[in-house]
């Protein structure tokens, strides 16, 4: 057996005294709490997946609590809304009904802000019968569109209107045209009104109190809507 060298003996010496070393002697342990970092990041990470799942499911809990249960069925609360009602009359005394109809409203619905000239129009749909006074109301109201129809035809009915037959004659017809900027379909109710660009009687007035008004579905103003009109009937100012 060969002998070992002066320099493999001091190694092995260094090595044998670096591992019987008390700690402070020994090569440089790599604290525990270095470690800490790194876990706590690891569960930070973990954290915000959760974190924004609250985020969105409390952003989805609001949406829920803001329906409110009502007879005609769900409705989003929305705040107080700029909305345009139409006026029309063609029994009786048809300025004082469309003058007793806007009292109704301020006083159901809420204040009036601005409202149209009165337009003397042919019938539509049903043409055998008397001429009727339009006139557009823009309104201020809290009421959700599903309340606000169910008032609507409220006022109606104490005014003496009788739903015989569609586009018949009537005391008073009271009808949505634009719940601010919303969209709105339910079984009773679309917004806003579907038939807007089809009516000369209803786009005149509309365009007189609200002429860049907005289509939130067609993109036009109420303006170019009434110029785009193919509705040949004839609408004049009553007063």
């Amino acid at each position: 057996m060969g002998t070992l060298s002066s320099s493999r003996k001091t190694e092995l010496s260094l090595m044998v005294v670096s591992d019987s070393s008390p700690p402070d002697m020994a090569a440089p342990i790599m604290p525990a709490t270095r470690k800490i970092p790194m876990m706590k990041n690891k569960k930070r990470a973990r954290r915000e997946p959760k974190q924004e799942a609250k985020k969105v499911f409390k952003k989805f809990m609001c949406c829920i609590l803001a329906f409110q249960t009502r007879p005609g069925g769900c409705e989003f609360a929305m705040g107080r809304k700029n909305i345009y009602l139409l006026l029309g009359s063609n029994l009786g005394d048809r300025p004082a009904n469309l003058a007793s109809a806007r009292e109704a409203i301020r006083a159901a619905a809420g204040p009036i802000l601005n409202t149209s000239a009165v337009y003397r129009t042919e019938a539509w749909g049903k043409t055998d019968q008397p001429e009727f006074l339009n006139q557009v109301v823009e309104v201020e109201t809290d009421l959700a569109p599903e309340t606000l129809l169910e008032t609507l035809m409220d006022i109606e009915r104490q005014m003496g209107r009788e739903r015989s037959e569609r586009w018949a004659p009537r005391t008073i017809d009271l009808d949505i045209l634009y719940y601010g900027q919303d969209v709105v379909q339910t079984a009773r109710l679309m917004l806003p009104h579907p038939g807007i660009p089809d009516r000369r009687f209803t786009l005149v007035p509309l365009a007189e109190i609200a002429p860049d008004f907005v289509h939130p579905q067609y993109g036009k103003t109420n303006q170019q809507l009434l110029r785009a009109c193919y509705d040949l009937l004839t609408v004049r100012e009553y007063y």
